[in-house]
């Protein structure tokens, strides 16, 4: 993974990482596979994406419990290019601010489940 030819995604990473993310390279025996990044919040949140690609990246919102454990699935999240996902979860209001994300997502499922198999 490069983003050599994408000044977007350099940017958005280097603002990123400005902003208090901390990254870390997930690899095999191939080399790097994935990027991923994360940011404790004040206020009981953390912030968190997934590069795969400069097309292909994942951001999300979880709340943390009082141990400091993600609780539950994400608050919010976007799906897009480095450079999209990036300012989309750097412009979140702060956790706990007027319009920040509060009510945990539930993933769409066409599954069926028994009554009260799900969370």
């Amino acid at each position: 993974m490069t983003t050599d030819n994408c000044p977007e995604a350099t940017a958005a990473l280097e603002q990123a990482r400005r902003l208090g993310f901390r990254f870390t390279c997930l690899s095999d025996d191939y080399g790097i596979t994935a990027l991923c990044g994360e940011r404790p919040r004040v206020g009981g949140a953390i912030d968190m994406c997934m590069i795969t690609d400069i097309h292909e990246a994942l951001a999300m919102r979880f709340r943390l419990d009082n141990h400091g454990r993600t609780d539950g699935g994400p608050v919010w999240k976007r799906r897009g290019t480095v450079a999209e996902v990036i300012a989309d979860l750097l412009a979140l209001p702060p956790p706990g601010a007027p319009g920040a994300p509060t009510r945990e997502l539930r993933p769409p499922s066409d599954l069926w489940l028994p009554h009260g198999a799900r969370r």
